[in-house]
């Protein structure tokens, strides 16, 4: 049994349909139950009369937990210290629309208007996300049909309830699979603007600066690199003679490197420095002999995390948070499952000893595999570091969204299992499609009613 290509038209119908159905179920879902737990409600501001009035509306099911920080920002800004755990561009952004849309339109922005502009900039990202995954899987495989399975996935993905709401997984994931797509089309120029864009959104946003480096090294230093090191491992580079050997010898587009990431790390760098102005001039913020005000370089996210938050290294291994790891297991299993079957299947050990940067011998999986091994190796190394940071670093429970929209990984591997088992008694594949679904479903009802959910 052969899958069949599906045209990006198509996977943005299916998507905007697809949508649609999650909406009026989180609709039905709010209904239905009562809420569980409103403990993170902030403080009357944020609920004046029109969001009091959406409380039994068709959008109360997506203002939930940190949903409402989101909100929150958007609508008032950074009043509170806690709240600088959360990344100013998605808020910032639906702000700006609707001041736009009050200036222009003379319409007066209630809360339940914001609400509807922070869901249709979630969709939008949502639908160009789909887009992105499709073709920048085409660009990797060069499989059309593959591509459409994957893009499909997406759609239909675990972390969806997050991808509506007003959180920052649809536009991140908009962001990481566009800045991947022109990195590898070698549109750096492009791929700068969503980095920055991503660094914005989300604190993992600055592994892509990883990725840029990466990618840049290997179109544009390849031939350098291999006359330095020889069919050597790639970690030679890094003696200091060989390292100055390829520094001399590459000056000036080294120097656009730096250049570039510098570039794209100064909107956050003067996002901090708005910060320490507007919380660290505040001498009631700043009690705490170990306060971020007073560090070297005061810098307020980790800080916030601890303090705030509770993230830590092993913070989160207790015993009572075992029902959370078993929520995080199945996105776990996919990524070790995905990088046993690479280590397996693997033939060529210059993948590792390069990074896949240069090319040796050809791996003699390269023309009967959906994904090539040299292709997939930093996709895979990105979503391995990330899941075993989400296991001894975040709380856990988060683990599935954070995967599902910061990595194509997931969605390949499980391409990659559906397309395998088509012959066969398709066991794995109803393991997939089921936790697919089971998840779309069990986590539209418990996150709109307030219950902990991953």
């Amino acid at each position: 049994m052969k899958t069949r290509a599906i045209s990006p038209k198509f996977l943005v119908l299916f998507a905007t349909g697809y949508r649609l159905v999650l909406l009026v179920f989180q609709y039905a879902a709010n209904l239905l139950f009562e809420d569980f737990d409103t403990s993170t409600w902030i403080d009357d501001r944020a609920l004046d009369n029109s969001s009091l009035a959406v409380k039994n509306y068709f959008l109360n099911g997506l203002q939930k937990w940190d949903a409402v920080y989101f909100t929150h920002i958007g609508q008032y800004g950074y009043t509170y210290e806690q709240m600088l755990a959360f990344f100013p561009c998605f808020p910032y952004m639906v702000s700006t629309i609707a001041t736009f849309v009050n200036v222009i339109f003379n319409v007066e922005i209630t809360a339940t208007s914001f609400q509807w502009i922070a869901l249709s900039v979630n969709f939008l990202s949502y639908l160009l996300a789909t887009v992105y995954m499709f073709y920048l899987t085409v660009e990797v495989t060069s499989k059309h049909h593959f591509a459409s399975l994957s893009a499909l996935l997406f759609i239909v993905n675990p972390a969806n309830v997050f991808m509506m709401s007003s959180y920052t997984e649809s536009l991140f994931a908009f962001l990481q699979f566009g800045l991947f797509y022109h990195l590898e089309k070698k549109c750096f120029l492009f791929a700068s603007l969503y980095l920055t864009f991503s660094i914005l959104t989300r604190s993992n946003g600055m592994l892509g600066s990883v990725f840029f480096v990466y990618f840049y090294l290997k179109y544009n230093h390849p031939e350098e690199i291999k006359r330095i090191i020889g069919e050597g491992p790639l970690l030679r580079l890094f003696s200091p003679l060989n390292f100055f050997k390829f520094t001399s010898t590459s000056l000036v587009k080294l120097s656009l490197l730096v250049v570039s990431i510098v570039a794209v790390f100064l909107p956050y760098v003067f996002k901090e420095i708005q910060t320490y102005n507007a919380f660290c001039k505040l001498s009631h913020c700043n009690q705490s002999r170990d306060h971020w005000c007073d560090g070297v370089i005061p810098m307020s996210y980790s800080y916030i995390q601890d303090h705030y938050w509770n993230v830590g290294l092993f913070r989160y291994w207790d015993i009572k948070q075992l029902p959370n790891f078993l929520l995080a297991s199945p996105v776990v299993i996919i990524v070790f499952y995905h990088i046993q079957d690479f280590l397996v299947g693997l033939k060529n050990l210059d993948i590792f000893l390069t990074f896949g940067i240069l090319k040796h011998k050809t791996d003699e999986r390269e023309n009967d595999v959906l994904m090539p091994p040299a292709r997939l190796f930093v996709y895979l190394c990105h979503c391995l570091f990330l899941t075993c940071f989400g296991l001894i670093g975040f709380h856990v429970q988060i683990l599935t969204r954070m995967l599902f929209s910061s990595s194509p990984v997931l969605y390949w591997a499980c391409a990659t299992i559906i397309i395998r088992d088509l012959d066969h008694k398709l066991s794995k594949t109803r393991l997939v499609i089921g936790y697919f679904f089971v998840y779309n479903l069990i986590g539209v009802i418990l996150h709109c009613n307030f219950y902990p959910w991953t």
